[in-house]
């Protein structure tokens, strides 16, 4: 299946993707249906299982490295440090650092491992696998299937469907004809990156995304990882259980300056030493998990995702944070019984709690 595997990469062919659903009538006979799953204006990107294991080897050749004096960098459209402080860092250690673009003259090129997980969906495409089924063989033999109207099946004119192997699984279920589809088509591993809010930088980088591993090897370049560069660029203040506390005090205030006066000391701080206190802090209140434009915060907002409790919108419970946190990081369940006593403590406005033992 390389041929079609090339053939989405380059665009050479059109595709599109749809998921297959079992409804329940109110007769309660059970009627099966593909749809479409998402806007027919624009195809969506294919990333396969080969890319993504470009990346991985990349990641663990490269994951330790840092920027080395006398040479030149190229920060890439794929890295999310803000150009202002890997330039006031260079200053700073006085290292011999030029920037260029052009690959024949360039030694390192700096990406961020965080940011190309998440916006390519790497780990999807390490074992997602698709039928790649030619559109003409659905509409002869799976017509029945299709819905017609509302912009659904019968507008897709793409050459190819892939169907995920999960659906194409309940579609057997439902009628053994679609078994004839697995034998005769075999799957291609990877993850496909839909067309809808949220995804236009992976539109936007996708063709530079795909082409980077080659230019690496082409041009024998080393890789920097934002996420270790960052580490050294925020050496700095060290978050502890005295700062902590004042943080909290300075967002009760519920002022938008001191909102912002702590996304700043949150972002400046030295996060390898800092991360369960910006972990408990990041969840008090809902406006910490948005950006509103801050670029050291925006670096920062994503290493701190995973640590994600409830949505933006959401003001979490003192234990919806302490539980989800401990099950996340339980390694910091200490340093999270020492938060919690002070926001408790906090929260009456005087000291009832002397100490919890984990």
């Amino acid at each position: 299946m390389e041929d079609i595997v090339k053939q989405l990469i380059d665009k050479q062919v059109s595709f599109t993707s749809l998921v297959f659903h079992v409804n329940i009538n109110s007769k309660s006979n059970t009627v099966a249906f593909f749809s479409k799953t998402w806007y027919a204006r624009k195809q969506p990107l294919f990333i396969p299982q080969s890319v993504a294991l470009e990346y991985q080897e990349l990641r663990d050749k490269w994951k330790d490295n840092t920027l080395k004096t006398n040479t030149k960098i190229y920060s890439t459209q794929l890295s999310q440090l803000p150009s202002f402080k890997l330039k006031n860092y260079i200053e700073e250690n006085k290292l011999d650092i030029s920037f260029g673009r052009k690959w024949r003259e360039l030694d390192t090129v700096v990406i961020g491992n965080n940011f190309i997980e998440e916006i390519f969906e790497l780990k999807k495409a390490l074992t997602n696998q698709y039928y790649p089924i030619p559109t003409a063989i659905l509409k002869k033999n799976f017509s029945k299937y299709m819905p017609k109207g509302n912009g659904h099946w019968d507008k897709v004119d793409e050459e190819y469907v892939l169907i995920k192997s999960d659906c194409l699984e309940k579609a057997i279920q439902h009628d053994s004809n679609f078994s004839s589809l697995k034998l005769r088509y075999p799957p291609i591993t990877g993850a496909l990156v839909l067309n809808g809010h949220g995804n236009s930088k992976a539109f936007a980088q996708y063709e530079f995304f795909m082409e980077l591993p080659q230019h690496i090897r082409d041009w024998n370049l080393e890789v920097v990882y934002d996420d270790v560069l960052g580490n050294e660029v925020n050496k700095g203040m060290t978050l502890d259980i005295d700062i902590f506390s004042n943080l909290l005090t300075m967002i009760d205030s519920e002022d938008i300056e001191n909102l912002s006066m702590v996304k700043e000391i949150m972002a400046n701080s030295e996060y390898e030493t800092s991360e369960p206190y910006l972990s408990y802090i990041f969840n008090v209140h809902p406006k910490l998990k948005t950006i509103n434009g801050n670029d050291n915060y925006k670096f920062l907002i994503k290493k701190l995702g995973k640590f994600k409790i409830g949505t933006r919108y959401d003001r979490c419970t003192i234990n919806e944070i302490i539980v989800g946190l401990t099950k996340i990081a339980p390694q910091y369940s200490e340093t999270y019984a020492q938060c919690l006593k002070v926001h408790l403590n906090h929260m009456v406005g005087r000291e009832i709690i002397k100490e919890i033992i984990v």
